[in-house]
């Protein structure tokens, strides 16, 4: 879930595709889609973008580029 628009998702929507993982994109056109999002509890810190993925819902870029990034097999095995 994400604004319609350019932004924090552009990243993941490259890498989701360079992965070859299927996903919708989902986007906020109004408050109270945002504010609908947070009353269901699915926006930790209220922050969006949201990826909902195998009944998780992740937020934060960065959180959300690490995840797509071992699930791609783009990420190195050591830290």
């Amino acid at each position: 879930h994400y604004f319609n628009g350019r932004g924090r998702c552009d990243p993941l929507r490259f890498l989701l595709e360079e992965a070859g993982i299927e996903y919708e994109e989902k986007y906020i056109r109004t408050r109270e889609d945002f504010l609908a999002l947070r009353e269901q509890g699915l926006l930790a810190f209220n922050q969006v973008p949201l990826l909902q993925i195998d009944g998780q819902n992740l937020v934060q870029t960065d959180a959300i580029t690490r995840f797509i990034a071992r699930r791609g097999g783009f990420s190195s095995e050591s830290p």
